[in-house]
C-alpha cells in the first residue's frame, strides 16, 4: 500500500525490526502512532506513543514526547510537551472489558484524523472504550458521532 502525508500509520505494539518502515513513513510525512514499548528506542520519534501501564519497559522515559498511558478503569494519563493530565473513564456498568483498549486506540486515531488535539482525541477514545465495556459483545460498541460530541 502506498502511504501519503495525510495518513496515520499505527504500530499497536513495537519491535525494533519495524524501525526502517517507521522511518520511511516519517520521511513521507505520515503521522505515526506506536506502542508504548518504543519509548525505550531513542531512534523512534513518533507523533504519539500509546499503551497500558504494564507495557512500559521502564519508568525512565522522555516525557517531552506525546504519550498516552492507559490504566483500565482508572482512565488514562496524557503526557504532552512534558505536561501530565489524568483523564477518568466513567462507566455506569462494566459488562465485558474485551475490546476496550482497541476501541480507545481507534477513537484516538479518529480524533487525530479529524485534526483534534491529543486531549480531545483521548477523550474520544475513552468515550468509545467506556461504551464498549458497557456492551455484552467482545466487539467494540457501534461507532457514533456522539463520542466526538461528548469529548468536546
Amino acid at each position: 500500500a502506498e502511504i501519503s502525508p495525510n495518513d496515520i500509520v499505527v504500530w499497536t505494539w513495537w519491535r525494533d525490526e519495524f524501525e526502517s518502515d517507521f522511518k520511511a513513513c516519517v520521511k513521507i510525512g505520515a503521522k505515526t502512532v506506536v506502542g508504548i514499548e518504543a519509548l525505550s528506542n531513542l531512534n523512534v520519534d513518533a507523533d504519539l506513543f500509546i499503551g497500558n501501564k504494564f507495557e512500559l519497559v521502564s519508568e525512565k522515559y522522555d516525557k517531552s514526547r506525546n504519550i498516552i498511558i492507559t490504566d483500565g478503569a482508572n482512565g488514562a494519563l496524557l503526557i504532552e510537551d512534558g505536561n501530565e493530565s489524568k483523564y477518568e473513564a466513567k462507566s455506569k456498568v462494566v459488562i465485558d472489558t474485551t475490546g476496550a483498549g482497541d476501541a480507545l486506540l481507534a477513537g484516538v486515531v479518529v480524533g487525530m484524523a479529524r485534526g483534534k488535539k491529543f486531549e480531545e482525541s483521548l477523550r474520544i477514545g475513552i468515550n468509545w472504550a467506556v461504551a464498549t465495556i458497557e456492551t455484552e459483545s467482545s466487539l467494540p460498541a457501534k461507532w457514533s458521532e456522539k463520542y466526538i460530541e461528548l469529548a468536546s
